[in-house]
């Protein structure tokens, strides 16, 4: 079994794809109470755009059983990319649905997490690591 582990985890490296649930903190239920009012699309029409070489952006909106959720898209890459608002949808979707407690996933040069937490939203849309 430990050896099916250290293999996936070897191609995971290889293929450039490294995917977490967090273990601990606020329970996101699976996304649930983000379905009924399609917040991780609506989220993504704000990320999606041109992103700088390390450009991190990220938003937060607040389910139907009043959690928040902390959503950021990351270029990894040091050019240039665009993120597509149905790539973001997926990838994001992904760790909120599939992970209780949220999660971070990376893969093709973006890093995108979802992380329920406690509290409200406090702004829209935060910039971080701009580089010019």
């Amino acid at each position: 079994m430990q050896f099916t582990k250290a293999i996936i985890a070897l191609l995971s490296v290889a293929s450039g794809v490294s995917a977490g649930c967090y273990e601990h903190g606020v329970s996101g239920n699976n996304g649930k109470d983000l379905k009924t009012r399609q917040l991780i699309r609506l989220t993504c029409k704000n990320l999606a755009g041109g992103y700088y070489g390390d450009e991190e952006r990220g938003t937060c909106v607040v389910d139907d059983a009043n959690v928040k959720w902390n959503f950021y898209f990351k270029n990894t890459d040091s050019k240039h990319q665009t993120l597509g608002e149905d790539y973001c949808v997926t990838r994001l979707e992904d760790r909120a649905y599939n992970c209780a407690n949220g999660g971070k996933l990376t893969k093709d040069k973006w890093e995108a997490i979802s992380d329920p937490n406690r509290g409200n939203c406090i702004g829209t849309t935060q910039k971080r690591f701009v580089q010019f």
